[in-house]
């Protein structure tokens, strides 16, 4: 008997039965849809054994191009495939990036058992579906899947995707989305998105803290809105004048710093902080974390060179210095706006600390690599307004992990 796995993100199989009959006798296929299992069978003879192919097709509870059902079995089982691929040391990074994303896009597996063993005809078949269905294989070593010693992917022309030893022979991987499941066309990576994983995954790696690899992406710098330089200025000015509130300077005060610096864009709930008269203290202390928003936003104007480990604490004294020292027009004259790759290497960044300090803290463990959980929440809310994520104002950003 031998056995194989078709993976693909497509969901419409009635193909599979068209195929099957191309390949095989038509008067051999019987079916079984209440179980997704088609059946063929090339009978004997006097001297020969009758050849059954059985295909069984399983389908996600939700189409979909990430894995964020865990009630759901099939969702279950590609987390752990994915697990399993980025726990395989190996040199073709790149090509790893490209197939723990594949593995999420998976809509629909079908698993081929073929007695006493695989024919030719099957052989033809497996293939046709194979590329058919733009998929990939998870397989073991026998008689036809030579292509490593042990179990291994293979891609729809039956090359090498990975073995257990981190052995490919590919050099890119097609990834695809359905426009059914997706708002918008058909998804896949850019260079750019998948050499800032790569890269990032590596410098955190290096730095002692765990990965998720499959993550989403965070957008190519040429599909990406970044705010403009004046929501960014006024941003910074509101929370500025937060900030401040936060420190316990008096209304009368603010009130003059207000009118003096033209701050005019507060969000919804930073005007309600500043017109209560008695803040709780925990509504104090959690505008006070707002200075490390503020100092991701300093930086991406340029104000500062690059942002510091996300391991400590800013320094208030610095963060405000580098506001008052100026006239709001020279503020604004002297700001220059990163390059939306910068930004997005820091969103892709932050993105996955935030995940390894979630991961942590529910393991009960302490955060990995020194990272502080209070500064990677509040630079991956910053982050994520800068880049438009979910078009949310500031008071509705969220920080997905």
């Amino acid at each position: 008997m031998n056995r194989c796995t078709l993976y693909t993100h497509q969901t419409d199989t009635d193909a599979l039965h068209q195929l099957i009959q191309e390949h095989l006798p038509s008067d051999a296929v019987s079916t079984d849809p209440a179980n997704g299992i088609l059946t063929a069978t090339i009978k004997g003879g006097l001297f020969r054994k009758a050849k059954t192919l059985t295909a069984s097709v399983q389908h996600r509870q939700t189409p979909g191009y990430e894995l964020s059902n865990q009630n759901d079995p099939f969702e279950r089982n590609l987390n752990g495939m994915q697990g399993f691929v980025s726990s395989i040391k190996t040199d073709h990074t790149t090509v790893r990036n490209r197939f723990l994303i594949k593995i999420g896009t998976v809509n629909t597996a079908i698993s081929f058992t073929c007695e006493p063993g695989y024919t030719e005809a099957f052989k033809d078949l497996i293939r046709a579906t194979a590329r058919h269905y733009e998929a990939f294989l998870f397989v073991e070593a026998d008689e036809w899947f030579t292509a490593a010693p042990g179990q291994h992917f293979v891609d729809e022309e039956l090359r090498l995707l990975f073995d257990t030893q981190g052995n490919s022979e590919v050099d890119d991987l097609k990834v695809n989305i359905d426009a059914d499941v997706h708002d918008g066309p058909a998804f896949e990576p850019t260079p750019e998105q998948i050499d800032r994983r790569a890269k990032n995954v590596a410098a955190l790696t290096a730095a002692g803290i765990p990965t998720l690899q499959h993550l989403p992406l965070v957008k190519d710098s040429q599909e990406v809105d970044i705010r403009d330089e004046q929501a960014i200025l006024d941003r910074i000015y509101a929370l500025y004048l937060l900030l401040g509130r936060a420190q316990g300077v008096d209304a009368d005060k603010l009130a003059t710093v207000k009118a003096e610096l033209n701050i005019d864009q507060l969000s919804y709930a930073e005007e309600v902080l500043l017109a209560d008269e008695a803040p709780t203290e925990q509504a104090l202390i959690n505008a006070w974390w707002r200075i490390e928003s503020l100092q991701v936003l300093l930086w991406a104007l340029g104000h500062l060179e690059e942002l510091p480990p996300a391991t400590d604490s800013c320094h208030p004294e610095e963060i405000f210095a580098l506001v008052q020292q100026q006239s709001r027009e020279d503020f604004t004259a002297a700001s220059q706006l990163q390059p939306a790759g910068e930004i997005l290497d820091a969103t892709d960044l932050v993105y996955q600390q935030h995940w390894a300090v979630v991961d942590a803290r529910l393991k009960g463990q302490e955060p990995p690599g020194g990272l502080h959980p209070g500064v990677v929440y509040e630079r991956h809310y910053a982050l994520n307004w800068l880049t438009n994520y979910g078009n949310a104002d500031w008071d509705d950003v969220t920080t997905d992990t």
